[in-house]
């Protein structure tokens, strides 16, 4: 990691280490006609605010560089990089200045975004990430022709070099003519390189500066409490941008296999527990729930033959956030999560959990009810159902077809089960999925819990039925989504057969021990060894952790990534999906992200052919 430039320092009292303040007044502007005629208002000195904030942090270096406009957030505390230090950048270089242009133009080199960046990394600072906040003094150098304002920009970006990620948001002039053209064409130009380049992004700043929540003497620069609020905004806007996961570490240890290679028997969804009505009642605080299946097992099935069950576990009206976790009632504390939920919001997920004595244990992090439904079982053995994986495919979607509130999917005529993964989206008010065969009645239980406005995924194993169809109900109209992400077919087939593992984590980007951290940037993709190299397929738990906003996760074999998600959550909350699909040849998957998100997969056991 480079580090800062010290030369001659001293500490302000606030703890940073500081280059001497170079007073560059209105008077230096004076002798420079066609800068001072262009440029944006004067303010108060100092009019150069350079400073580093030298702790390290775990997103890694950042450099600030800027005009007067950058100058206000290094003016009123806590300071843009105070903002971006708590997100964890660092260490941070900062410099906003009064009349600071790119530098292509004949100005003297303090007045040079290009002077100072060259100048840094002359003395070891070349930081992998830059912040750039000018535009007001070269627009007005440009006017309004684009190739100039283009040239400009990339005169800065050229000279920050290449393998850097660049961040530069639009500008705001004197909201009237010729001013207002200038801004605009400055702008036209940042978009441009922006849809050009994948190392440069820019951001929509006169659209959030019209909504009026930034006081502004002059349409350009802010009050006091305008720059607190858009240091704010800027830091989560960048770290959001430009944020990503580094590979800190290689694969963890794999769990040993908790039963032999099992085929699927599914069952008509059942409810065997729910404590809103049921013994033993609501449950508390890291409690375990023991869960005895016995009495819902076909007839056909011996309880000793079962060495693992597809159940799905709610936590109803959860008193706090938290999670809960199936698994083996052998297998003590908990590791990794099923599901997770929010304040009073019923949240549930499918689960894979081997079994011992024909009893599931749910772990409960925070007070609850819980509602168990059962799925489906594995048993030893070739009396039940393989698994053909399929790289995940769309196969409803009504946002195309039309809302109805029972959706047909045809499935392939020779599977008795499909795994699918059902997405609602875009309901006015609260409401479930159930998905079951067609020749049949919809059951009671559910499948999704959703809200209104929310994208929720859930996974399921759903039995065919005589008419090689499954429906999907909805109790409240909402768009629903499927994608079919295997079949379940005769174990005499190519199938694959289940091997059960106790739950563990493989991939967590909020922890380097994991192999990526310390996020999962938006629009990166990362891979992680979570099966055994002999495998063909995995199971597990996959959880998108508080995004920076409303996004998606797809997980895929490391091929060609599907246009299809494996979770779907709101900003800021945690959401979980049980996932079963491909993997890589040496057992690894790849996960994609729309936003930057945390990411956590667990692993239950994988599926191998027999």
């Amino acid at each position: 990691m480079p580090s800062l430039p010290l030369g001659s320092v001293g500490v302000s009292s606030r703890g940073r280490m500081l280059r001497p303040i170079v007073l560059i007044t209105m008077l230096v502007a004076a002798t420079l006609p066609s800068l001072a005629e262009r440029s944006e208002p004067a303010v108060a000195a100092p009019s150069v605010f350079d400073f580093g904030l030298p702790t390290p942090g775990p997103l890694g270096p950042i450099t600030l560089i800027g005009d007067s406009v950058l100058l206000g957030h290094g003016a009123y505390s806590p300071t843009l990089p105070d903002q971006l230090a708590a997100r964890g950048w660092g260490p941070i270089r900062f410099r906003g200045g009064v009349a600071i242009s790119a530098g292509n133009e004949p100005v003297q080199n303090e007045l040079r975004a290009s002077y100072w960046i060259e100048l840094w990394r002359s003395q070891g600072w070349d930081a992998p990430v830059v912040m750039v906040n000018i535009g007001a003094n070269d627009s007005g150098f440009c006017q309004r022709n684009i190739a100039c304002a283009r040239e400009a920009i990339m005169h800065v970006v050229d000279t920050i070099g290449p393998g850097k990620r660049i961040w530069w948001p639009m500008i705001t002039r004197l909201q009237r003519s010729p001013f207002l053209e200038q801004q605009n064409n400055w702008n036209a130009a940042l978009v441009q390189i922006a849809n050009e380049r994948d190392d440069f992004w820019t951001w929509d700043w006169p659209a959030e500066f019209v909504t009026g929540q930034y006081p502004s003497p002059d349409g350009v620069h802010l009050s006091p409490s305008g720059y607190r609020q858009r240091s704010i905004l800027i830091a989560d806007q960048l770290t959001a941008d430009v944020a990503v996961s580094r590979r800190v570490a290689g694969s963890v240890d794999l769990p040993s296999a908790s039963g032999p290679p099992s085929t699927f028997v599914p069952v008509d969804p059942a409810r065997v527990l729910d404590t809103r009505n049921e013994p033993p009642g609501r449950r508390p605080d890291r409690s375990t729930l023991r869960v005895d299946l016995a009495p819902y097992l076909p007839e056909s099935i011996s309880a000793e033959t079962v060495t693992a069950v597809a159940v799905q576990v709610t936590a109803a009206d959860p008193g706090r956030n938290g999670y809960l976790r199936a698994h083996d009632c052998a297998v003590g504390g908990p590791n990794g999560s099923s599901v997770n939920y929010t304040t009073g919001q019923s949240r549930g997920a499918m689960a894979l959990a081997s079994v011992s004595d024909s009893e599931v244990c749910v772990y409960v992090h925070t007070e609850t009810d819980v509602v168990v439904d059962l799925q489906g079982v594995f048993v030893e053995g070739a009396s039940g159902a393989q698994l053909r994986p399929a790289a995940p495919q769309r196969v409803a979607d009504t946002r195309q077809s039309g809302r109805a509130d029972v959706v047909r999917i045809a499935t392939p005529t020779d599977a008795t089960a499909v795994a699918v993964t059902l997405t609602a989206t875009g309901a006015d008010r609260r409401g479930n999925l159930r998905a079951y065969p067609c020749d049949g009645s919809a059951p009671t239980v559910s499948n999704t819990n959703f809200g209104p406005g929310e994208s929720v995924a859930s996974a399921a194993f759903v039995p065919t039925g005589g008419t090689d169809e499954i429906c999907v109900a909805a109790s409240s109209p909402v768009d629903v989504v499927v994608d079919l992400t295997g079949t379940f077919v005769d174990a005499a087939s190519d199938g694959l057969a289940f091997v059960s593992a106790p739950s563990t984590r493989t991939v967590d980007t909020r922890d380097s021990t994991f192999g990526w951290a310390p996020v999962h940037g938006a629009t990166q993709t990362i891979d992680a060894r979570v099966a055994p190299s002999n495998v063909a397929a995995v199971s597990g738990t996959l959880t998108m952790v508080r995004p920076s906003a409303r996004g998606f996760t797809t997980v895929f074999d490391c091929g060609n990534r599907p246009n299809t998600s494996s979770i779907n959550a709101p900003a800021g909350v945690a959401m979980a999906n049980s996932l079963t699909t491909a993997v890589s040849n040496d057992g690894r998957l790849c996960f994609f992200t729309n936003r930057l998100t945390q990411t956590v997969f667990d692993t239950t056991g994988w599926w191998v052919s027999t």
